[in-house]
């Protein structure tokens, strides 16, 4: 005799199957967004060769964005009941500074990403970008005291040797190249993307490590302070950079915005949703592996759109990479 389920059984028994499965649908997402990032910010350049939009007014949208969503999501909650009343339970209020942390450390990663761009080819800077895994890990061992294997360390040492070989590598073929259709990595652009690589795995720590101290907390709520303070130091960036012209006007806030601004602006704020996902109910080693994967998604897409012409020392440093991660996540 088939069982007839009720609606609460039914509506229990969906969301059982979302959360089990829910990773199968958002770490591909993430990856192909994460993986076209670079690809979209080097298509926002002009004729030049230049990104001619102020970063920081770009950044402020998807801040703004990922507000707007985060607040309707979490009134819809309230609304609803359906997340057994953490929507109800509010985050302390002298808890909330927390947030404003990791929301300047962003905001300055951020606006970092775009002014990298001007250094390096994206399939380099997704290499380069590798190098989260080693200040992740470093973190973690020193902050949230987690235990990495001798294997890992390994990893971690061939992570290193080679994404700085691919980096040196681009110096030294075609270091004064600025075109997309060759690998290139400046000095400049590889020390920016050390100072880069390093705010972002204190910020994904901090991040992580605020969001599971608050589990009664719904994630939505977390999200809205995060992003709020997001908007705040944004706000206060593009006031500072606003550009200015010889006869003393201001130039406008969407000056030098295209229609794949506006995708940046929309994948960046569904990339960031995603993220807060998985620092609450999963780890930074999910996004290490989003990271990681993504540099095959960004070498693709810049040899079928840029003609990337791949030289020898970047297939090896990619071989080291592989191999790193492999052992890496391999148990």
């Amino acid at each position: 005799m088939p069982v007839i389920m009720n609606g609460k059984d039914l509506h229990s028994s969906w969301r059982g199957f979302l959360s089990k499965y829910v990773w199968i649908f958002l770490l591909p997402i993430s990856v192909l967004i994460y993986g076209s990032h670079s690809i979209l910010l080097n298509l926002c350049k002009d004729e030049r060769g230049k990104i001619v939009f102020n970063s920081a007014a770009v950044v402020l949208l998807t801040e703004l964005t990922k507000l707007l969503i985060s607040l309707a999501l979490w009134l819809s909650d309230l609304s609803s009941g359906k997340d057994g009343g953490k929507s109800a339970r509010m985050l302390p209020f002298t808890s909330c500074w927390m947030f404003a942390i990791p929301a300047l450390l962003y905001a300055i990663n951020n606006n970092l990403v775009v002014f990298i761009q001007e250094f390096m080819d994206p399939a380099s800077f997704q290499i380069l970008c590798n190098l989260k895994i080693v200040s992740t890990a470093v973190l973690y061992r020193i902050f949230l005291k987690n235990r990495l294997s001798f294997k890992q360390w390994l990893a971690i040492g061939l992570l290193l040797a080679g994404s700085v070989s691919n980096g040196l590598a681009g110096i030294t073929s075609s270091g004064r190249s600025r075109s997309l259709s060759e690998i290139y990595v400046t000095i400049p652009g590889l020390l920016l993307i050390l100072i880069y690589c390093s705010i972002s795995g204190m910020s994904g720590i901090y991040t992580e490590y605020i969001l599971k101290k608050y589990k009664q907390v719904s994630l939505h709520q977390q999200n809205v302070f995060l992003y709020l303070f997001g908007l705040v130091f944004n706000s206060m960036g593009y006031i500072m950079t606003s550009p200015g012209s010889s006869d003393g006007s201001v130039g406008g806030f969407f000056t030098g915005f295209s229609t794949w601004t506006v995708v940046v602006i929309l994948t960046q704020s569904l990339n960031g949703m995603i993220m807060g996902f998985l620092f609450k109910h999963g780890n930074n080693i999910m996004r290490l592996f989003t990271i990681s994967a993504s540099m095959l998604v960004t070498t693709v897409f810049s040899v079928i759109i840029f003609s990337l012409q791949l030289n020898v020392f970047f297939y090896m440093a990619l071989l080291s990479v592989l191999f790193a991660l492999w052992l890496y996540y391999k148990k």
